[in-house]
């Protein structure tokens, strides 16, 4: 089992989130937790095809692939400007 934690912030909004992702060869479970109210949204644990479509699939990616894409620091807050 692969886990990876961190914190998220996602464009238009001041809260941040503490996430876990934990993941096998089959499933993928993603937890998101408000650092400030601690109110938790956990997905449970998702198939491949519930999670991803023809539009965002990654070509030979495994929930490995997908876990792991959660260590980039994409500046999902960026305005493009």
């Amino acid at each position: 089992m692969l886990t990876e934690t961190g914190v998220a912030t996602f464009a238009g909004s001041w809260t941040a989130y503490n996430f876990v992702i934990s993941c096998d060869e089959e499933r993928i479970n993603i937890l998101l937790e408000d650092r400030k109210s601690r109110k938790q949204w956990c997905t449970g644990y998702l198939a491949e095809d519930e999670y991803v479509t023809s539009r965002n699939r990654i070509q030979d990616a495994k929930n490995k692939n997908y876990a792991k894409a959660s260590r980039c620091r994409c500046g999902l807050n960026d305005t493009g400007s």
